[in-house]
């Protein structure tokens, strides 16, 4: 469900208010405007596109005494990141996040959602590591594994990113994202067989991009009909 352009506006300047990061404000600043016309279709909802992960405890010194704490830059980064769709913004809600991640080291969400940010960035080198922290500080988060696996892709380091993929099926025997990714995984290393057989799988468990690649790289070779 969208949420409605009024309580986005509504809660993102009342985030914003709270920054004193002079880089994160700034850019907040500039696209402030920008967020006042901004049609509802236009905000990014998908889960796939922007899986920004919730606080799931409140951090270490959410607030401090010079200013706002960890959980106020994290809620920021995340206004920006789900509702912006520019480099500008991406660089905004990047800035939030390491604010966050300066005041309190171990925020796993923050490690992960910056990697989201550095990925869509193109930066995989700088994804992978911020998704390796994120798994040190949570050894299940099955979306760090395959996010981690889908950077690797990106850096054609495809056997690395399997293992990652296959990690994460091993915590989420349902997870269409790892199925899919695997799948592209095994293609590009030549194995199209058992690339096939996971984009099925993808398809089966919903993937809307399955589809397309398997008329790309298995009808044409008779391996799914």
């Amino acid at each position: 469900m969208k949420k409605s352009t009024t309580k986005v506006i509504a809660f993102y300047l009342l985030t914003v208010l709270f920054m004193v990061s002079e880089g994160c404000i700034q850019r907040g600043k500039e696209n402030k405007e920008e967020a006042k016309s901004m049609p509802q279709d236009s905000i990014r909802t998908e889960a796939v596109a922007s899986p920004v992960q919730a606080v799931n405890s409140e951090p270490k010194e959410e607030k401090t005494n010079e200013g706002p704490g960890a959980l106020t830059f994290f809620t920021t980064g995340n206004m920006i990141y789900q509702y912006m769709d520019d480099d500008s913004s991406l660089n905004a809600a990047l800035e939030c996040y390491s604010e966050a991640i300066k005041i309190d080291p171990e925020f796993k969400e923050a490690y992960f959602n910056r990697g989201l940010v550095k990925h869509d960035l193109k930066n995989y080198k700088g994804a992978i590591a911020d998704f390796t922290k994120a798994i040190e500080l949570d050894p299940y988060d099955t979306a760090a594994y395959c996010f981690r696996g889908m950077s690797k892709n990106k850096l054609k380091t495809y056997n690395e990113a399997i293992t990652d993929f296959n990690r994460a099926l091993e915590l989420n025997p349902n997870f269409e994202e790892a199925y899919f990714n695997r799948g592209i995984a095994l293609i590009k290393l030549g194995k199209k067989e058992d690339g096939c057989l996971d984009l099925k799988k993808a398809l089966e468990l919903g993937s809307d991009e399955a589809s397309e690649m398997i008329d790309k790289y298995c009808k044409q070779n008779m391996i799914i009909k």
